[in-house]
């Protein structure tokens, strides 16, 4: 039961030693070392849009069943507006 998060920590490490020491062309070029506060406040950004599209891909399926029901006879424009509620945040 805790062999995932062990492993999920023992690949984040090789991880960050691969882009370190290993990669020829690495996801997080040096240069961006030399700005931290911009990679960092980049990957609060991508993060927190990941968990705004990991809410709706839980939630919206479950509302839209509690919403319109179980039918097929609805018309698919009734749902078009959650992928642009997503996109706009």
């Amino acid at each position: 039961m805790l062999a995932p998060l062990v492993l999920g920590f023992v690949l984040i490490a090789a991880f960050i030693l691969w882009e370190a020491y290993g990669a020829k062309n690495p996801m997080f070029p040096k240069r961006l070392r030399q700005e931290p506060r911009i990679l960092g406040l980049t990957l609060v950004i991508t993060f927190i849009s990941g968990a705004n599209f990991f809410s709706i891909l839980m939630f919206w399926p479950t509302q839209a069943f509690n919403v319109y029901g179980h039918g097929t006879c609805h018309p698919s424009h009734e749902l078009c507006w959650s992928p642009f509620a997503a996109s706009c945040g």
